[in-house]
């Protein structure tokens, strides 16, 4: 949302302008362009948003007049101020509709919660971070820290932040700085920071999805692990051992209760990979005929570079056996004195077969219990 889309925007009488959305980056506004308007009338504040609706369910859209072949799922109307003024939108996909749906609901719910309800939950986020920027900066005189160090603070409590994104907040907060100030962080600045690079809006709206607020309570999280992650028959003592592993906030832990960067923790941690970690090892019948399978083979195993006149060695063998092969090719020549091994009737150099066996007799089993 905040990178924007674009969308078409329907008036009364059916015309059609096809405008380019965005949410404003402190999340207080929707503006589009391009418009002949001034800027304050090509927005829509956040505040003054009443209801979302999808579909045609507005007055305007069940005019008889539009346009039929649009997919429903495409369309959403926002409705605000006190009269409930329309701003009926299509967009390019069910998804992308979707997204905005989601987004917008999420940013009216926060929008409605009570002053204190937000500063508690805010109090948790900021309490955590101003005791790890302390705990930082304790050396440090003045209650600052330089920017290395706060580099490697916002790493060490996010792994999954880009550097780039911090250097150039960096580079932002130096620019309305006098000299004496530049290169130091103080605590305000680091929780700003932070908050503004950690929090990913994809993740946030995630949240907001399940929890209505902005933040899980152990029953949204539970909710959310069945629903979501498919993880039937999540006992309680589970869910709360998933809190407490991946909530930073010690005051959120306590509550049971996960904010955002424990909920970003989680889904970027192993638990949430695509990869199943139980194919880390092989989990497969590995009891049947071996016609059965599907065998890692290595071709001319001997050869380490071309066909035709590169060099032979034992290290071919050697290097395949490492990778796991239960298949290689030994091509078994009459020498003068002893059986060579080479590409026959090729200019490839030639080694002799005892070598060759004695290296695979070494190896053959040091990375695979298999059958060669």
């Amino acid at each position: 949302m905040i990178e924007g889309s674009s969308m078409v925007k329907l008036r009364a009488n059916s015309r059609q302008y096809h405008r380019f959305f965005r949410l404003l980056d402190d999340l207080s506004a929707i503006r589009w362009t391009p418009t002949t308007k001034k800027t304050s009338k090509a927005q829509l504040m956040i505040e003054q948003i009443k209801e979302i609706r999808t579909g045609r369910n507005c007055e305007s859209l069940r005019n008889k007049d539009f346009p039929a072949h649009y997919n429903e799922e495409r369309i959403f109307s926002i409705l605000y101020g006190d009269s409930y003024e329309s701003l009926d939108l299509i967009a390019h996909s069910p998804e992308e509709a979707s997204i905005w749906v989601t987004g917008l609901n999420a940013l009216i719910g926060a929008s409605k919660a009570t002053p204190d309800a937000v500063e508690d939950r805010q109090t948790l986020r900021e309490m955590w971070l101003k005791e790890m920027f302390e705990k930082a900066s304790k050396n440090n005189s003045g209650g600052f820290i330089d920017q290395t160090t706060c580099i490697k603070l916002i790493k060490r409590l996010d792994s999954h932040v880009a550097l780039v994104r911090v250097r150039q907040k960096l580079q932002e907060y130096d620019m309305g700085k006098t000299d004496g100030c530049r290169g130091r962080i103080d605590s305000q600045e680091f929780i700003d920071m932070f908050k503004e690079i950690a929090t990913r809006p994809e993740i946030y709206f995630l949240l907001i999805r399940y929890a209505n607020k902005d933040y899980l309570t152990l029953e949204d999280f539970h909710l959310f692990l069945e629903g979501e992650q498919g993880m039937a028959g999540l006992t309680t003592e589970k869910v709360i051992e998933t809190i407490e592993k991946y909530e930073p906030a010690p005051e959120a832990r306590k509550n049971r209760q996960m904010l955002i960067d424990g909920f970003t923790r989680y889904l970027m941690s192993e638990e949430c990979d695509l990869f199943d970690p139980a194919h880390r090892t092989v989990c497969q019948d590995m009891g049947q005929p071996l016609v059965h399978y599907f065998v890692s083979t290595s071709h001319n195993t001997y050869l380490l570079e071309d066909q035709l006149k590169g060099p032979s060695s034992v290290d071919g063998y050697i290097r395949v056996l490492a990778c796991g092969c239960r298949c290689v090719k030994v091509d078994v020549w009459d020498g003068q004195e002893e059986p060579l091994v080479y590409h026959g009737n090729t200019l490839t150099s030639k080694i002799p077969f005892r070598e060759v066996i004695h290296a695979i007799a070494t190896y053959a089993f040091d990375f695979s219990v298999y059958v060669l």
